[in-house]
C-alpha cells in the first residue's frame, strides 16, 4: 500500500514510543510478580502437605512455566516496538526534510508526492533549470516514500508475528491449568464495583506505585476506553451506549473531585511507579493525563447513556468546574472619574487549568457538544476584551480573580487552548455557526486580532470543506447549512469584518489571515450555489440561495470582498471561481453542441458570467475599501487578479485533485493562463499597452481570449475538424492536434486570429451570439 504523505505526517510515534515503555515497565513488572508468586507457593507448601498441596504446587509450577513464556514475550514485543518506533521516525523525517526542500525550492508537492512547477519555481534563477530541480526533487521525495513504505511493512509484519505468538500462547494456555477470564468476568475485563469516589481519592492522594493505585489507574483507562466504531459514532454526533457500570464509575469519580486534585492526578502521573519497579528515573504512564481528560468528556458528553435513562453531562463535572462556565465570564467596573474601567475576568487560572487538562485527551474522543459549547460561549464572551493603555479615554484594563494584570498575550494564550479543546467537536460547531443567538458571538470571535493569525479559531471552519462532497447526506447537509449560516453572517455584518473597529480599521484579513483562508476554503465548494445552480448541479446540500432574485447578488459578492482581504485566500477562491468558469463555458458548449439548447443549457453561461461578474465586483470592492482611492484600487486589482490567474495554474497544473463542486479541472480553463496576457486580460492601464499588441482596446483581447476558450472546449467534447484557415495556428499545423498557447505574438501579429476563431465556431455549428448574449446577462445580474 502506498502511503499518502498526510498520512505520514499525521502518524503519533510518540503514542508507539509510549506504548513500546510501557510494555518495558509491565515487562520488569511481569517478570517479577511471576517470581515472587511462585516463591509464595513455594514457602506455602514447604509446610503444607496432602493433595491439595500437590494440586496447588502443580498448578502453580504450570502457571508459572506460563508465566515465563509470556514474559519473554512481552520483552521481545516492547524491545521490537521501540525498535520499529525508530525505523518509522528517522524514514518519516527523512520524507519530510526532503518535501520542505522542494517546497523551499518553489515546487508544489502533491499528497501523493508528486512535484510540480509553480510561479515561483519558474521564476527561480537556479542555475540547474526548472526540469533539473523537477526530476531531482522528484527522485528524491520518491525513493523516501518507498523507504516509509517498506519501513512500515516491515514493522506491520514484525508486529503481527509479535501478536501471533502472544495470540498462540493465549490458545495454549488451559494446558497450563489457566481457566478462561470470558466465563468469568465481564467483557471490558474489569470490574468498576462502585469504586469511582474511592479511585479519584487514592490517585490525587498517592502518586506513589501500590496494588491499589494500580488497579485505579486501570478501571480509570478502562472506564475512558471506546472501541473505533463508538468513536467513529461520538464524531458524527451520534449516541453510544456504554456499561451502566462504566458510566456510574465516571460520575462517581468526578463527583468526588475538584480542579485541585484533577491538576494533582494529570501532573502526578509522573510520580506513578509500577509495583516492585522502584527507579525513580521510571517514566511515568502517559495513558492518565489523557484517560483524565478523555474521561471529562465522556462523563459531560450527552450522547454517552447507559440505556438506563442516564446520560453525559456537565453536571457530572466537580462543582469548581461547573462554575466556570455557570459564572459570568468577566465583570467591569468604571473607575472613579470615569477615565478607566476595570475588567475581572472570573475563574480565570482555573479555567487555563481546565484547558490544560482536556488538551490531554486522545484526539479521537469527541468532547461532546456540552462542554464544547461552553467553552465556546466562554471564548465568546471574552474574546473582545484586550487591555487599552492608549491615551484613549476609557481605558481598559483587565485583571484575573486575585486581581493580578492579564496581558492581551495571557488571555491570547487562554482563549487559543479552549479553542483547540471546544472545536474538536463538529456538530457543536455547527450549533454555533447556525444558530441564531450565536451571531454576534461569531463576529467577537472572527474579529479578535488573535497572536495566531486565528489559527485556533478556525477550527469552527476547517470541517466545512471536507464534508461539504462527503457521501452521507447528513453530514454534507450539515455542511452546507453551517457554510450558508456562515455566509450570511459575513454579508450581514461585511462592515465588521472589512473595518474592525479599535484595530485600526484594519480588515478580517489583514488582522487573521489564516482564519480568512479557512473561511475561503469553507465556501469555495458551494461558488455555483453562490451564483444560483440548484443543488443537483453542484452536487452540495445544505446551502439554499444566499441571494433573493432581485438582490443582484449583493450578499455573495461581500461574502468574496471578505474573503479577498487576505491575498492568499483570495488568489485560491478566485483562482477556484475562475476554473469554474471555464468548466461552466465548457458545459455550454456541449449541451448546446449536442441540441440541449432549449432545455436550459443557456444557463451555464448566464451563470459564467455572473461567477465572473462577482469576482470582478468583489475585488474592486475590497479593493476600495482598504485604499479608499479609486486609482489606488484599480492597480491593487490588477495585481491581485495576476495573482489569481497564477493560482488557477497551479490548480490546473496538478495542484488541485477538482475544483468543488465542478469536478476535475480540465484544459477548458488552461487556456485562461497565457501568462503574457495575463495583465491584458485581467485589466491593465489601456494607456500603456506594451508596444507589440495592436489590440485598440482591451475587450479586443479579451474577446480573443473567450473565443480561443470556446473552441478548446469545443475540440474537447467533440473532436477536432480540419479547418484549413485555423490549422496554421495548432501545434506543428496539424489539423489533428490542440491549438497552440495563446501569446502575444500570436494575438498581436495576426490581426485575423478572432475572425478565424469565430468563422470556425460557425463552421462547427456553435451559436457564438447567444452564448455572448447569455453571458452579458449573468454580468448583468450582478450589481
Amino acid at each position: 500500500m502506498t502511503l499518502s504523505i498526510s498520512q505520514i505526517r499525521s502518524w503519533n510515534l510518540d503514542a508507539l514510543d509510549n506504548y513500546a515503555g510501557s510494555l518495558g515497565r509491565g515487562h520488569d513488572v511481569f517478570d517479577s510478580n511471576v517470581d515472587i508468586a511462585h516463591r509464595i507457593m513455594d514457602t506455602a507448601t514447604s509446610d503444607w502437605s496432602g493433595s491439595a498441596a500437590t494440586a496447588a504446587w502443580d498448578s502453580a509450577t504450570q502457571q508459572h512455566a506460563f508465566g515465563r513464556d509470556a514474559v519473554a514475550i512481552v520483552g521481545d514485543a516492547g524491545r521490537c516496538v521501540a525498535a520499529q518506533s525508530a525505523n518509522l521516525r528517522y524514514t518519516r523525517e527523512t520524507l519530510v526534510s526532503r518535501v520542505d526542500d522542494a517546497s523551499a525550492d518553489g515546487f508544489t508537492v502533491s499528497d501523493d508526492g508528486s512535484v510540480t512547477a509553480t510561479p515561483a519555481s519558474l521564476a527561480s534563477t537556479d542555475p540547474r533549470g526548472v526540469e533539473a530541480r523537477l526530476e531531482y526533487h522528484s527522485w528524491r521525495i520518491g525513493t523516501a516514500l518507498t523507504d516509509v513504505d517498506e519501513t512500515d511493512a516491515s514493522a506491520a509484519r514484525i508486529l503481527t508475528e509479535i501478536t501471533a505468538a502472544g495470540t498462540s500462547l493465549i490458545d495454549r494456555k488451559a494446558d497450563f491449568g489457566i481457566p478462561d477470564a470470558a466465563s468469568t468476568t465481564p467483557s471490558h475485563h474489569v470490574r468498576f464495583d462502585g469504586q469511582g469516589a474511592h479511585d479519584s481519592d487514592i490517585l490525587a492522594q498517592s502518586p506513589g506505585a501500590t496494588p491499589e493505585s494500580e488497579a485505579a489507574k486501570q478501571r480509570l483507562i478502562a472506564a475512558t476506553t471506546f472501541t473505533p466504531e463508538q468513536q467513529a459514532q461520538l464524531a458524527a454526533g451520534g449516541p453510544v451506549v456504554v456499561d451502566p457500570e462504566q458510566l456510574a464509575y465516571l460520575r462517581e469519580f468526578y463527583a468526588d473531585t475538584n480542579l485541585d486534585e484533577l491538576k494533582n492526578i494529570g501532573a502526578g502521573a509522573e510520580g506513578f511507579r509500577t509495583v516492585n519497579f522502584p527507579d525513580a528515573n521510571v517514566p511515568a504512564d502517559a495513558r492518565i493525563p489523557s484517560a483524565l481528560a478523555s474521561g471529562m468528556f465522556t462523563v459531560s458528553n450527552p450522547n454517552v447513556t447507559d440505556g438506563n435513562g442516564n446520560a453525559g453531562s456537565l453536571d457530572n463535572l466537580p462543582p469548581d468546574v461547573r462554575r466556570i462556565f455557570s459564572d459570568p465570564a468577566y465583570s467591569s467596573q468604571l473607575q472613579p472619574g470615569g477615565y478607566s474601567t476595570t475588567v475581572n475576568v472570573n475563574h480565570f487560572d482555573d479555567s487555563n487549568a481546565l484547558t490544560d487538562i482536556l488538551r490531554n485527551a486522545d484526539p479521537a474522543t469527541q468532547s461532546g457538544s456540552a462542554l464544547s459549547s461552553a467553552l465556546l460561549d466562554r471564548s465568546a464572551d471574552l474574546a473582545p476584551l484586550q487591555s487599552q493603555t492608549s491615551s484613549s479615554a476609557p481605558m481598559r484594563l483587565v485583571f484575573d480573580d486575585d486581581g493580578q494584570p492579564v496581558s492581551n498575550d495571557e488571555l491570547d494564550s487562554s482563549l487559543t487552548k479552549a479553542l483547540d479543546v471546544a472545536t474538536r467537536d463538529i456538530p457543536s460547531n455547527a450549533d454555533f455557526l447556525t444558530t441564531p443567538a450565536h451571531q454576534d458571538d461569531v463576529v467577537n470571535l472572527f474579529t479578535r486580532e488573535w497572536n495566531d493569525d486565528g489559527r485556533a479559531v478556525s477550527g469552527l471552519t476547517d470541517w466545512i470543506g471536507p464534508d461539504a462532497t462527503n457521501s452521507n447526506p447528513a453530514v454534507a447537509e450539515r455542511a452546507g447549512a453551517s457554510a450558508l449560516a456562515l455566509a450570511h453572517n459575513l454579508a450581514d455584518n461585511k462592515g465588521a469584518y472589512l473595518d474592525i473597529a479599535g484595530l485600526d480599521n484594519r480588515s478580517i484579513g489583514e488582522v487573521n489571515p489564516a482564519l480568512t483562508q479557512s473561511i475561503g476554503s469553507a465556501v469555495t465548494p458551494y461558488i455555483g450555489n453562490l451564483v444560483g445552480l440548484e443543488p443537483d448541479q453542484t452536487g452540495t446540500l445544505g446551502f439554499e440561495n444566499l441571494d433573493a432574485y432581485d438582490d443582484r447578488f449583493a450578499n455573495a459578492k461581500s461574502v468574496i470582498a471578505i474573503i479577498d482581504s487576505d491575498p492568499h485566500a483570495a488568489a485560491s477562491f478566485n483562482a477556484n471561481m475562475l476554473g469554474a468558469a471555464g468548466q461552466l463555458q465548457g458545459t455550454f458548449v456541449e449541451t448546446s453542441m449536442s441540441g440541449d439548447i432549449a432545455a436550459g443549457s443557456s444557463q451555464y453561461a448566464i451563470y459564467a458570467g455572473r461567477v465572473q461578474a462577482l469576482m470582478d465586483g468583489a475585488l474592486e470592492e475590497e479593493a476600495f475599501n482598504r485604499t479608499g482611492h479609486a486609482a489606488a484600487a484599480q492597480q491593487d486589482i490588477i495585481s491581485r487578479r495576476g495573482k489569481t490567474y497564477d493560482e488557477l495554474g497551479w490548480l490546473i497544473s496538478g495542484g488541485a485533485a477538482m475544483i468543488p463542486g465542478f469536478g476535475p479541472p480540465t484544459s477548458v480553463a488552461v487556456s485562461m493562463l497565457g501568462v503574457e496576457l495575463k495583465d491584458h486580460v485581467l485589466g491593465s492601464p489601456v494607456e500603456v499597452p506594451p508596444a507589440q499588441l495592436n489590440f485598440t482596446d482591451q475587450s479586443s483581447a479579451s474577446t480573443t481570449l473567450l473565443d480561443y476558450r470556446l473552441v478548446q472546449a469545443l475540440d474537447n467534447a467533440y473532436g477536432r475538424k480540419d479547418f484549413e484557415q485555423l490549422n496554421g495556428f495548432r501545434v506543428n499545423g496539424d489539423p489533428s492536434e490542440s491549438l497552440g498557447p495563446v501569446d502575444l505574438e500570436t494575438l498581436g501579429l495576426n490581426g485575423k486570429f478572432d475572425s478565424t476563431l469565430q468563422d470556425y465556431l460557425t463552421f462547427r455549428g456553435f451559436n457564438r451570439d447567444t452564448f455572448m448574449t447569455n453571458m452579458r446577462d449573468g454580468l448583468d445580474d450582478v450589481g
